[in-house]
């Protein structure tokens, strides 16, 4: 939340009584803003979701959630101040920086497809396809290479029938350089311990030129 001192928190709520999304002052632990089972019934589980600036109408982040438990494909997209920007919002997205702008983009369909939310809808890049193996599945996304920008750790299947690790990064310059994520202490605890206990997470950071 650009117009707020320090930093936010922002979190999601499994159990069913106090099911919710919350951000709160990560100083004070004061709620900023929530919604939750008390606000509307139809949130009874919230375990999936994360945060990202995927638009650059909304300033800071915005955040994702379900809201009905493990098999609900029903997402939600937040605004940094709590406006529901999206309902519902497409489900099977993650992020990755990619082309280099200030926004991250979204993948979906097993990596294979890559795309820009506009605010209203998710417009793929229809020449990009950064999972050029139709027959691995997208295990992670991160910056492993140091480049600021994301590579896509893919599981494939060798000629033998053993799993193999593929590694995609992409190619295209950009005009810019960042400062690089793996630089930072707290990018490599989160590459350490990211799907440690088998859940996907992403990390969202400020890009600096």
């Amino acid at each position: 939340m650009p117009e707020r001192p320090g930093l936010e928190v922002f979190y999601m709520v499994e159990t069913s009584v106090p099911a919710g999304v919350y951000m709160v002052d990560a100083n004070s632990g004061e709620i900023i803003w929530k919604q939750n089972r008390e606000d509307d019934p139809a949130w009874t589980q919230g375990p999936s979701g994360w945060t990202a600036d995927i638009w650059d109408g909304s300033p800071g982040i915005e955040a994702i959630s379900n809201r009905a438990g493990h098999d609900d494909h029903h997402y939600l997209l937040f605004s940094a101040t709590g406006k529901v920007l999206r309902n519902p919002f497409p489900a099977g997205c993650t992020s990755v920086e990619w082309d280099g702008d200030l926004t991250r983009e979204l993948l979906s369909a097993n990596g294979t497809k890559i795309g820009n939310f506009n605010g209203k809808e998710i417009i793929d890049v229809p020449e990009l396809q950064p999972n050029p193996l139709p027959t691995a599945s997208l295990s992670m996304v991160a910056d492993l290479y140091g480049d600021f920008r994301d590579e896509l750790v893919l599981i494939t299947i060798l000629d033998s029938g053993k799993r193999g690790v593929a590694v995609v990064t992409a190619t295209e310059p950009i005009a810019k350089k960042y400062v690089t994520a793996t630089a930072v202490l707290d990018y490599q605890l989160w590459l350490a311990r990211n799907m440690g206990g088998g859940y996907r997470s992403v990390y969202d950071r400020e890009l600096q030129e």
